[in-house]
């Protein structure tokens, strides 16, 4: 889903991402873009497209947040 939080403010950018964390299971992924913290700090994981100028191509970098102690 690509930014649906975008026109939110912080307290409904928060109940939007908990919506999608609790919906999350072991058989269930959800793809949220979104440019505000409240969704990362609620996420398992990240996932960043960056550009690699000197291939001229994108690249994809994952961060498994589980690893780290909240």
């Amino acid at each position: 889903m690509d930014e649906v939080d975008a026109a939110l403010d912080k307290e409904n950018v928060e109940m939007v991402a908990e919506y999608f964390r609790q919906k999350a299971s072991a058989g269930t992924q959800f793809i949220l873009i979104s440019l505000k913290d409240k969704v990362y700090e609620k996420a398992d994981s990240l996932v960043g497209i960056y550009v690699e100028r000197d291939k001229e191509s994108s690249r994809c970098l994952t961060l498994d947040l589980t690893k780290f102690n909240q």
